[in-house]
């Protein structure tokens, strides 16, 4: 029994972009929005590799798709456990089925997806996991799912926020907000400069969860960062970097601070 679940109708959130088309107007402006993030076409990057293996691991699914939806296809940023790039939208409109997905003519026992939302409410793509055998997910479980799918958006606004900034890399004014870090938090910095969840950066240091959760929130507040996206931007500006150097790191998740 095929089991498929959209978090955006079960949690008060938005219909994803597969399944909902727009009016012919806000469609463009979405596309708009679409290109200006500079994602489509691109090659995989590791920070999203990371998310689509997550994704893998907590429903326990052989394929997972990170997708964004062009004007006449769903193109797979990832695409775990699919040698396809991309498949066409239905008739010019939003539709885009699991099995169409897949390359399956029937449908998949198993389906879930989030949407990929502006935080103005545009809709970009879908993060799904999919199964051709049939089994259940806990609620909890589905929750985690939007929460990856948001990380998404947020490696995404971290690649527009290095491309906007035009400081100075080697401002003095940057360095300084991390002088006051101490070497716990230095580590735990450039884990999440990586795009290590806190889970990770826990197991990794031999800490509790908590305890990495309280250093970030030090850390956002000793350099004023208002959100991970953009504590990532200044600790990568701050350790003396190009934009070009930046948006290499972003892709690799590579560490940067001594």
């Amino acid at each position: 029994m095929l089991h498929r679940v959209h978090p955006t109708e079960r949690f008060d959130r938005r219909t994803p972009p597969s399944t909902k088309p727009l009016q012919a107007g806000a469609e463009a402006y979405r596309l708009s929005i679409l290109r200006h993030y500079e994602i489509l076409d691109t090659p995989p990057e590791a920070p999203f590799e990371r998310i689509a293996t997550l994704a893998a691991n907590l429903f326990n699914v052989p394929i997972v798709i990170i997708g964004f939806l062009d004007s006449d296809r769903l193109w797979f940023k990832s695409h775990r456990g699919l040698p396809a790039t991309e498949v066409q939208r239905i008739g010019g409109s939003g539709l885009v089925t699991p099995q169409a997905m897949i390359g399956d003519r029937v449908e998949p026992g198993f389906f879930a997806s989030a949407s990929l939302c502006t935080q103005d409410g545009y809709d970009m793509g879908t993060l799904c996991v999919i199964d051709r055998r049939p089994h259940r997910a806990e609620e909890h479980l589905v929750r985690n799912l939007q929460s990856l799918a948001d990380i998404v958006m947020d490696q995404l606004e971290l690649r527009l926020s290095i491309r906007r900034d035009h400081a100075s890399p080697t401002d003095p004014d940057v360095r300084a907000r991390f002088a006051g870090l101490t070497p716990r938090q230095r580590e735990i910095l450039e884990r999440v400069v990586a795009g290590h969840p806190s889970n990770n950066i826990a197991a990794d240091l031999g800490i509790s969860r908590r305890t990495v959760e309280s250093h970030r929130a030090s850390i956002m507040q000793k350099t004023g960062a208002t959100s991970i996206p953009a504590l990532a931007r200044l600790a990568l500006l701050g350790a003396g970097l190009g934009v070009h150097e930046l948006l290499s790191l972003a892709s690799s998740g590579s560490t940067i601070l001594g």
